[in-house]
């Protein structure tokens, strides 16, 4: 996305089971890592303790989603580099099996 003259990529996903989805987080994490101004949103059907994931969160991404109270069961996730998160909320799951996560970013 072009705004204010920057380019901000987004990358939303929705990565399988946790036993079959080492592969693709690991290369999910490897193309997020590798760009400047990026949000990685979705369903990583992964918990904050897993290995990759941990990794990724030590290393001082954003994770918007945090900023909504901490809930270890949560999987989906709104992880930026290069932008600040001004808000963030969480909305009670309507249709789907989720709860709906948004928040609010800017260029930093």
């Amino acid at each position: 996305i072009l705004f204010k003259g920057e380019i901000v990529h987004v990358i939303n996903t929705h990565l399988s089971k946790p036993e079959e989805q080492i592969a693709p987080l690991r290369r999910v994490i490897e193309v997020f890592s590798s760009l400047e101004r990026v949000v990685l949103l979705g369903d990583f059907n992964t918990h904050p303790e897993h290995p990759e994931l941990s990794e990724i969160l030590a290393s001082g991404v954003e994770d918007a989603t945090s900023i909504t109270g901490q809930d270890p069961l949560r999987v989906d996730w709104i992880l930026t580099r290069g932008l600040k998160v001004l808000w963030a909320r969480r909305e009670l799951p309507g249709p789907s099996d989720h709860p709906f996560y948004l928040a609010r970013l800017s260029l930093i």
